[in-house]
């Protein structure tokens, strides 16, 4: 980092003096850009030919507005000459987002400009983008002259520093400055949709309707702040788009905020005090709308810091809330405090103060994600006393059966509608919400692949964490909400005691290692080595005890023992104080509970001395051992992937060709069916609800024209974010091999396609250059003699062999066979150095390709 550089060599940044910057002693590859800081000189109106002559009226400290010595509106000329080093790399200026209309010219050439100038409002014309723009090679000095007009803002000027410096870093900064914001945009998105779900889904909740109004409200000042219309290409007009959108969500924020909190803390927020910030909003949106910018953008100050003050008031109100034990107040408290905290930084960068990574973006995306948790878990508990008083319903019911055996049909009929209006209400839901989800996880694991440094990866794995924890809570409710209806589903079978093991020694060790913790597997030489059971439900409840375990210093340890006829599975390790309050951890032990009662089981946890030992008891089924799972990752493996969403195509395919695989795309499962038929899949990944054609009509195309051409059948995968039990077995009957739920990270989707996978996945065949198809079977069996001599000569003179191995690799090379011709480069340039046993492996890599070639016959 150029901060860090000047610091170890104790260099101080030059500074303008008198409208001059001297550079030239300053070693641009060592130190990074520098901060064109200090007095320029100024000449005030909108006739700049006195700048160029170097007729300046005044100085003034840049960066910084002129208000300080003019008035705020009008037109200026801002000059400045830089002192260049002889040998300096190729530099650009970075000019940061200006709320005007300007002009610059280099040594009198106008080489950039953005918006139009003019001598009022109507007639400029303020454009807001950040601009790199090259300075010329070879120059001893250049003339910076700034032409800025100024009459939609109170402050006129440059109020950031405009930045010089090598034009790689410069490119590589602007482009930092936008990932996290655009991770904040997606995730503020993605919460908006999910509560217009939620309330379209049939929660008719006004809190739903309110957030989702106020979390687009966010999204669209994080988009025009954050500048991230740029990456579609259109400039933005500040007068018409900027300055209307950020200052209308400065201004209606206390209104929102506090009629959000009314909706969900009735009791303890005041109706006047919520009627105050309806009232402040609603007259500032107005004057927003209906006047001019440069008089509403006068209000920012008073707002900035009254809009710190309303989340501090929420935390006051919030904290009564949980001294009353409101359900969702920790999620709330925990949203307020990150709130203020980003409304703070906010402020000291309006200020200058500070110069560090805005986090405001990611401050609200926080924010918005905590609170969306509290309207979930309220809406589990609504949906929990629904079940209770459908549960008082179906008894007065079956009461008023035995009164009246007559209706008994009808009864029924009612019954049944309202089960399956519940199922299609779940089904909606789980799909809803699961597909925002995958490419919310999905695109925070991208992000984190991306060049960040340290505090923006620290940010990124703040947000991949809060939608892991999302994702399970939405997952908790809507598959404890599916239990309470009756429609829990086990699926036992044969399983490895050592894989079952594993896969549970990955989750304890996972979170030991995310919290410093050590970690212990403690196993039962006695266990059997197969076991009959249902992998995926022993692995749920596993996960719903770890939330129950602390970050406090110590040892995680999981042990599994064999006490016939019960398979015994302990995890102890230091406990969390608040466990018995926590929300999260009431869905998951109820969710547990549920599932250990299907498959027989019980649960007992112990806390001494801020140690907690949970023992999980199942019965024991021996069962014959199946096969191994596959380990290994096959390379060399072409996939089609079938999506309607963009997004979820965009995640899949970044996981995919990540570890090395190809990747083509269809939109709908027609598009799939026709790639398909054209043949060279190794697997087919299918979602299951796509336009035109779905995921189950496509499999079943797929598999009987595999019948029709007698081809073996390929792997298809079904993988949809809806996780019904009857989503699955429609999917079995289409003729799916596996079925995979949404969101899924990049390691368990890539553990479950190679699963599916021959040990035999071949590298591609050669492809011969045009007029030489013909040949290829001369060339196969030119190459199987050529194979048998090498195997008689890699024990002789390694001159000899070197010799044949180049004939060899030259044949290759002109038959395009790519991967033996790498195979002999490597044998023919380490041939007279390498050991003998070196010499016979590479030999033995060479002929198993020649064996293969035969196959593409």
């Amino acid at each position: 980092m150029p901060g860090l550089s000047r610091a170890a060599t104790h260099q101080v940044e030059p500074r303008a003096e008198h409208g001059v910057i001297d550079l030239r002693g300053v070693d641009f590859a060592r130190v990074g850009p520098v901060d064109l800081a200090g007095t320029w000189g100024i000449v005030q109106g909108s006739d700049s030919s006195r700048a160029f002559a170097w007729t300046v009226d005044s100085y003034i400290q840049q960066p910084g507005p002129w208000n300080a010595l003019y008035p705020g509106t009008g037109n200026a000329a801002l000059v400045l000459r830089v002192l260049l080093p002889e040998s300096a790399p190729p530099l650009v200026l970075a000019i940061p987002d200006i709320n005007s209309a300007w002009r610059l010219h280099v040594d009198g050439v106008l080489v950039r400009s953005l918006g139009q100038l003019g001598l009022d409002a109507g007639a400029e014309v303020p454009v807001l983008e950040r601009v790199l723009v090259p300075l010329p090679l070879g120059r001893h000095f250049v003339d910076l002259v700034f032409e800025i007009s100024n009459h939609n803002h109170f402050e006129g000027g440059i109020t950031r520093a405009v930045r010089l410096g090598p034009a790689e870093v410069l490119a590589l900064e602007a482009e930092r400055l936008t990932a996290l914001p655009l991770a904040a945009f997606g995730a503020l998105l993605m919460v908006s949709f999910m509560a217009l779900a939620f309330y379209a889904g049939g929660k008719r909740d006004p809190a739903f309707l309110v957030f989702a109004l106020f979390t687009a409200l966010v999204a669209a000042r994080t988009f025009s702040s954050a500048q991230l219309y740029v990456l579609i290409g259109h400039e933005m007009r500040a007068d018409h788009w900027y300055l209307p959108v950020a200052y209308m969500t400065l201004f209606v924020f206390p209104g929102l905020y506090f009629a959000f909190l009314r909706e969900l803390l009735p009791d303890e927020t005041p109706r006047p005090l919520a009627w105050g910030g309806y009232g402040l909003s609603a007259l500032m949106g107005a004057v927003t709308l209906l006047t001019e910018p440069a008089f509403y953008t006068g209000f920012r100050d008073i707002f900035m810091l009254l809009n710190l003050v309303v989340p501090l008031v929420g935390v006051m109100l919030v904290g009564w809330a949980m001294r009353r034990r409101r359900l969702g107040a920790r999620w709330l408290m925990a949203g307020s405090l990150i709130l203020a905290v980003a409304l703070i930084n906010d402020i000291l960068h309006y200020a200058r103060i500070i110069t560090s990574t805005d986090l405001v973006s990611v401050g609200f995306a926080a924010f918005a994600t905590c609170y969306f948790a509290a309207l979930a878990l309220r809406m589990f508990r609504a949906e929990r006393l629904a079940s209770e008083r459908l549960a008082v319903l179906n008894r007065d019911l079956e009461r008023l059966v035995e009164a009246r055996t007559a209706s008994l049909a009808d009864a029924l009929t009612v019954a049944e509608q309202a089960s399956r209006a519940k199922s299609e209400f779940l089904a909606v839901m789980s799909h809803e919400i699961r597909t925002p989800l995958h490419g919310w996880a999905g695109l925070t694991e991208l992000l984190a692949q991306t060049q960040l440094d340290e505090q923006q990866r620290k940010y990124v794995r703040l947000l991949r964490r809060t939608a892991e924890q999302l994702s399970r809570l939405i997952g908790n409710i809507l598959d404890l909400a599916g239990m309470e209806t009756g429609r829990i589903e086990l699926r036992p079978q044969p399983v490895l005691v050592a894989e079952l093991a594993e896969e549970m020694a990955a989750l304890v060790r996972g979170q030991a290692g995310d919290r410093g913790q050590g970690f212990t597997l403690n196993r039962d030489l006695a266990l059997p080595v197969g076991v009959v059971a249902d992998e995926s439900a022993i692995l749920q409840v596993l996960r719903t005890l770890l939330d129950r375990f602390g970050t406090g210093p110590g040892e995680m340890v999981l042990g599994l023992s064999a006490a016939r006829p019960h398979l015994l599975v302990t995890v102890s390790g230091p406990g969390r104080q608040d466990v018995e309050s926590s929300g999260d951890s009431d869905i998951g032990q109820s969710l547990c509970q549920n599932l250990l009662t299907a498959m027989d089981g019980t649960l007992s946890i112990r806390r001494r001395d801020g140690q907690l030992e949970a023992s999980v008891r199942l019965p024991l089924s021996e069962a014959v051992p199946p096969a191994p799972k596959r380990r290994e990752r096959p390379s060399h493996v072409r996939v089609l992937l079938a999506d309607d969403v963009e997004l979820n195509r965009l995640v899949l395919r970044g996981f995919l060709t990540g570890i090395g695989w190809s990747v083509d795309e269809a939109a709908d499962g027609r598009q799939a069916l026709a790639k398909a038929e054209n043949g060279g899949y190794d697997l087919i990944v299918l979602d299951l609800r796509m336009p035109v054609m779905d995921g189950f009509a496509a499999a079943r195309a797929i598999r009987q024209h595999e019948r029709d051409t007698g081809a073996p059948p390929i792997p298809l995968v079904a993988l949809s974010a809806g996780a019904a039990a009857a989503d699955r077995r429609q999917a079995e009957l289409a003729g799916f091999t596996i079925f995979l739920a949404k969101p899924i990270g990049p390691d368990a989707l890539v553990a479950n396609l190679s699963a599916l996978l021959p040990d035999n996945i071949l590298p591609p065949p050669p492809l011969p250059p045009a007029g030489l198809e013909g040949l290829m079977p001369a060339f196969l069996t030119e190459m199987d003699k050529d194979a048998a001599l090498l195997q008689d000569m890699q024990a002789g003179d390694r001159l000899v062999l070197a010799e044949h191995v180049h004939a060899m690799r030259g044949k290759c090379g002109m038959f395009g066979e790519n991967r033996l011709f790498e195979i002999l480069t490597k044998l023919e340039s380490e041939a007279v150095a390498a050991t003998q046993q070196e010499i016979s492996a590479q030999v033995s890599d060479a002929v198993e390709r020649v064996r293969q070639l035969r196959q593409y016959q």
